[in-house]
């Protein structure tokens, strides 16, 4: 117990009660009844913990037995309080006494105990009474708030890293951390997520580990929390500093293709969802902004792209058309009709094309030469018994590699064929042939030493991936990519993507994007981005020329940039 009394400020005693007894008149002789007190009173058994300096108690209690008066009142504590006050103006020889005691406020919850006893005229003590009273803390009050100084980015961990003033409260429970969602929810509420509840009071940072989103905007508060109320900080803003947004509407057709230096990047953009042909993009890599667009007049289920060994050209298959843009400003010089319609277009040499073919059914699978110059056929390389479904060029310009099926559907299991052409000589070869059921696509690494294709396995939900290395043609490994949705491939790495609703948000409104590494190294890395209601549509991930940003395509047509050093 604290000395509460040790700065009484004022003491009020009055008389209400007059004499409860007549004297007797007698002149015989009574015995003096003993000073007595009992029926000791406080107008509260509790006080609140105010901001005021002081506060009021009010007392009362009963005495008999006085003579010549009540002169002095008598309070001690067992924390060392011995307080003497004077008592005047009360002559009775018993009634009821009142005292107001104005007291410094008493800021620790607790409950305080006292002893008390009255001393009268004739210095006789009575006996003595106990008495205490409690300080609550207001059930009413609301926490006092903290400031939220800082949401800053914290390379070291990885996360955001949120700083605030401490609380001091006597009545504290919990810090909660809140992130909130920069949108309001299809149920027309402010969407948010309580990401850390902290009951260490002197705690004033938080990371936030589960923090991975890109390409927008969060706001974090800070509220205390005294397990009947709740106030909550001001609100911080925080855009993470490993992703930048294009601001474009963007969905590629296929993966893009890279400048020499890495500095642009081209690729079709698909425009279906506004009733509109493909057009032609091209980004800067260093900016992140759409620098140059081409619109295509009519629509075609390809449209290959190739880039000359100089940039200085940009070539594509229209139908049964070659268009020949200048890759700086993206214009046409030049289109020259076919006599076939092409899926594949890769640049070699730098005189020679070299188209796949899908149509007609006379030359479908088959590789036909153009020269770079005048867009016209000038040979087509001998494939025996195989129709090519895919076709990718070595960095170096060198070697095409391609892979189909064998012309005889009869087959009762379906053979895999990797198809090889010397772009020096033109002249095709077939490196390895096996058992597979239908072959999807073939990529190469950006160093060209590993082919990586991907073939199902019908009626089997499997889905494996093949890695050759593209100099022995002996197999690196296989796969199993049923259980992601995509992957990513560079130098090193073999990554899986998947691409589910994030548990963390109420409404399911973000997805969380995983990468793992499908090799078995532990990988743990993972972002959460903005992506629409439904979630269902595929997203395009791929890795920048130099392998240090991470392209990510969500269904809204929105691209994060992110910044894989980070």
């Amino acid at each position: 117990m604290k000395k509460w009394f040790n700065n009484v400020l004022t003491v009020c005693l009055c008389l209400l009660l007059s004499l409860l007894a007549n004297c007797s008149r007698e002149d015989k002789v009574v015995p003096s009844p003993p000073l007595a007190i009992s029926n000791l009173l406080l107008d509260h058994p509790q006080y609140i913990i105010g901001t005021s300096p002081t506060f009021d108690i009010v007392g009362t209690l009963t005495f008999s037995g006085a003579q010549q008066g009540i002169k002095n009142l008598r309070v001690t504590s067992t924390l060392g309080l011995d307080l003497t006050v004077a008592v005047s103006g009360v002559q009775l020889e018993s009634g009821l006494l009142t005292g107001v005691f104005t007291l410094e406020m008493i800021t620790t919850p607790g409950t305080y105990s006292f002893t008390l006893w009255i001393i009268d005229g004739k210095n006789r003590s009575s006996n003595k009474l106990n008495g205490s009273f409690e300080m609550i803390v207001d059930p009413n009050k609301r926490p006092t708030a903290v400031v939220l100084q800082s949401v800053t980015w914290a390379a070291g961990s990885k996360s955001p890293q949120l700083t605030w003033t401490k609380n001091t409260d006597d009545d504290f429970s919990a810090y909660i951390v809140t992130r909130y969602f920069p949108f309001v929810s299809r149920y027309g509420f402010e969407e948010s997520v309580e990401v850390a509840k902290i009951s260490d009071q002197n705690v004033t940072t938080f990371f936030d580990p589960e923090n991975h989103s890109v390409g927008f905007n969060y706001l974090y508060s800070v509220s205390v929390s005294n397990n009947k109320f709740t106030t909550e900080s001001n609100r911080m803003e925080f855009a993470h500093p490993n992703a930048t947004k294009i601001s474009a509407s963007l969905n590629p057709r296929a993966l893009p293709l890279f400048s020499s230096s890495g500095d642009r990047m081209y690729f079709i953009n698909d425009e279906t969802y506004f009733g509109r042909p493909p057009t032609l993009k091209a980004i800067s890599t260093q900016s992140n902004e759409v620098v140059r667009s081409y619109d295509f007049a009519i629509s075609s289920p390809y449209l290959p792209l190739a880039l000359s060994k100089n940039d200085s050209k940009l070539y594509t298959v229209l139908e049964n058309s070659l268009m020949v843009l200048d890759a700086s400003g993206l214009t046409v010089s030049m289109t020259i009709p076919l006599s076939f319609y092409g899926s594949r277009i890769a640049c070699g040499r730098a005189d020679r094309l070299y188209v796949l073919a899908y149509a007609p059914a006379s030359v479908k699978g088959k590789i036909k030469i153009l020269d770079a110059t005048t867009g016209m056929e000038v040979g087509e390389i001998e494939i025996h018994d195989v129709e090519l479904q895919s076709l990718v060029i070595s960095p170096d310009g060198n070697t095409l590699y391609g892979v189909g099926q064998p012309m005889d559907r009869g087959l009762p299991v379906g053979r895999l064929t990797i198809y090889k052409v010397d772009i020096s000589t033109d002249i095709g070869s077939v490196l390895t042939t096996r058992t597979a059921s239908n072959q999807v696509q073939l990529q190469m690494s950006s160093n060209g030493q590993k082919l990586y294709i991907e073939q199902h396995f019908y009626p089997s939900t499997n889905t494996l991936l093949d890695v050759w290395s593209s100099s022995t043609l002996e197999s690196i490994g296989q796969f199993n990519v049923s259980n992601v949705q995509g992957y990513l491939m560079s130098d090193t790495s073999l990554l899986g993507f998947t691409y589910s609703s994030d548990e963390h948000s109420p409404s399911g409104f973000y997805y969380k994007l995983t990468l793992s590494d499908l090799t078995g190294n532990s990988m743990s890395k993972f972002w959460q981005y903005f992506s629409g209601w439904s979630g269902d549509n595929a997203v395009m991930l791929f890795f920048s020329k130099d392998l240090k940003s991470l392209y990510l395509f969500d269904e809204h047509r929105k691209c994060s940039v992110i910044d894989l050093s980070l």
